[in-house]
C-alpha cells in the first residue's frame, strides 16, 4: 500500500585526532550516527544481483577507528588499521501478512545491521631494496550476519530446524603480497616512469566465505533459504605502467 521509500534522516556526531613526528603518524576517529529510516538490507537480491533494501525504524551506528604506521629499524615499514563498531537496529518490526487475513510482526529490534562486520583489521609490512618495493598485508573481518534477525538471536528454536544453516559468515584473514619495480633506470629513462607491479590476492589460497545473502520462505519467518559467496581463490596479477 506504500510502495515509497522514506529519505533517511542522520544526526551524527564525530571527532578525530592526528600525530605526526618524522616518519610515525597516528589516526584516531570515533563517531556516533543516529538514524531514522536508514536504508538497510532487508533480506535477498533483486533482479540485478542487488541486495534489497528497506527502511527501518530507529538504528545506530557507533565505532572507532585507529589508522597508524612508522618505519622500524631496518627501514621496514609497517602500517596497520582498525575499525570497531556497534551497529544495531534500535527499533525495527516487520509486517509480515501470510495471504490469509494473518499478519506476523517480526520484531528485529535490538539485533545487529545485516552485512556490517563488527570489526576490520588490516596490517601491511614494507620494505624498499633499491629499485624494488615488497609488501606483504593481512586483513582480517569479523563476523557478518545475512539478515537482521542476527542468526535469530531473538527465536533460537528456529535454529533447531532440520537442515538450518547459520545465517552469518564467519571471521576470515586474507593475506596478499606486492612486488612493485622501479624499471626506469634500467630502461635509461629520464623523463616519466616505468613500472612493474606483481600483486598476488588470497596468499596462503584460503577457503572462505566472504558474503551472502539470506531471505524467509515462509510469512512467519521461521524457515529460511541462504547462499554464500565464496572469497576468490588464489590470484596473481602483472602489470605494466608508462609513464610520460
Amino acid at each position: 500500500t506504500d510502495p515509497y521509500a522514506k529519505p533517511e534522516r542522520l544526526t551524527s556526531f564525530e571527532l578525530g585526532a592526528g600525530y605526526v613526528h618524522a616518519t610515525t603518524r597516528l589516526k584516531m576517529n570515533v563517531y556516533r550516527m543516529q538514524f531514522r529510516d536508514e536504508f538497510v538490507y532487508a533480506g535477498g537480491l533483486d533482479s540485478d544481483g542487488v541486495p534489497i533494501t528497506t527502511n527501518a525504524g530507529q538504528s545506530l551506528h557507533e565505532g572507532i577507528e585507529i589508522e597508524a604506521s612508522g618505519r622500524l629499524t631496518g627501514d621496514v615499514d609497517l602500517s596497520g588499521y582498525l575499525a570497531v563498531s556497534r551497529d544495531v537496529l534500535e527499533q525495527d518490526t516487520v509486517l509480515s501478512p501470510d495471504g490469509a487475513g494473518v499478519t506476523y510482526v517480526i520484531d528485529y529490534s535490538g539485533n545487529r545491521i545485516a552485512l556490517f562486520p563488527g570489526s576490520t583489521a588490516k596490517l601491511a609490512v614494507a620494505r624498499t631494496f633499491g629499485p624494488v618495493r615488497v609488501a606483504l598485508s593481512a586483513r582480517r573481518i569479523g563476523t557478518i550476519y545475512l539478515d537482521n534477525s542476527q542468526n535469530e538471536r531473538k527465536t533460537p528454536a528456529n535454529r533447531d530446524v532440520a537442515g538450518y544453516v547459520n545465517k552469518e559468515v564467519d571471521p576470515f584473514t586474507l593475506l596478499g603480497a606486492q612486488v612493485v619495480a622501479d624499471l626506469s633506470r634500467a630502461a635509461h629513462r629520464k623523463v616519466g616512469s616505468l613500472t612493474l607491479r606483481l600483486r598476488i590476492d588470497n596468499l596462503l589460497d584460503a577457503q572462505v566465505a566472504q558474503f551472502g545473502y539470506s531471505y524467509p520462505t515462509d510469512a512467519a519467518y521461521t524457515d529460511f533459504y541462504s547462499e554464500f559467496y565464496p572469497a576468490a581463490t588464489r590470484s596473481v596479477m602483472l602489470g605494466l605502467s608508462f609513464g610520460f
